[in-house]
């Protein structure tokens, strides 16, 4: 089935929101769309903000975003790992998380897949520091370690994403310039 017979279908039944959110999909690979709950939001990040007060002994700070908008003035590039770590942990030890987590995207993820999923048990935590070369991921996709190609990846940033804050996904005619390059590099990856 091409992208043309999906979208007829789909369009049967979609509100015209539904149908440009998903036609959005199908052509880029991706989308980039607010929370669907505010508040989900604004727990998890007061939670990642308490914990890593937690981790540099400051305790709770008051504002969670501007915190964590800040911490690079207050942790040195080689402590982020052991940072993470924590985070990642306490994040997973709290029973409401998933779900929070599920629900600042759950209108966006049922249009696209419906609502029977099944979700990963522990949410990851990626942290890059501004100007720190080692934690930054080099160009991949989540498929080529293994990750199954017909599953929905959700990236929720804590911060403000612009400027140097931010995620970089490729537009589809870079995408395949790089798997040609990894070709003829011998980097072979069965989709």
């Amino acid at each position: 089935m091409n992208k043309t017979q999906v979208q007829k279908i789909l369009s049967s039944f979609m509100t015209e929101e539904d149908k440009k959110l998903t036609t959005t999909f199908i052509e880029k690979g991706y989308l980039t769309t607010q929370t669907s709950d505010r508040s989900a939001l604004d727990n998890i990040q007061q939670l990642v903000a308490n914990l890593t007060g937690e981790f540099l002994g400051m305790g709770r700070p008051s504002d969670a975003v501007d915190f964590l908008e800040n911490i690079h003035t207050k942790i040195d590039a080689s402590e982020i790992n052991n940072l993470r770590l924590h985070v990642f942990h306490g994040m997973n030890q709290e029973p409401w998380l998933r779900e929070a987590y599920f629900c600042c995207a759950r209108k966006t993820i049922e249009t696209l897949v419906g609502n029977e999923l099944a979700m990963q048990k522990n949410i990851n935590l990626s942290i890059q520091m501004p100007q720190d070369r080692t934690s930054v991921l080099p160009v991949h996709a989540d498929v080529w370690s293994g990750d199954s190609p017909y599953e929905i990846v959700l990236w929720i940033p804590y911060v403000n994403v612009t400027g140097t804050k931010c995620m970089f996904i490729l537009p589809e005619e870079k995408n395949v310039k790089h798997l040609s390059q990894m070709e003829k590099k011998r980097c072979k990856f069965n989709f």
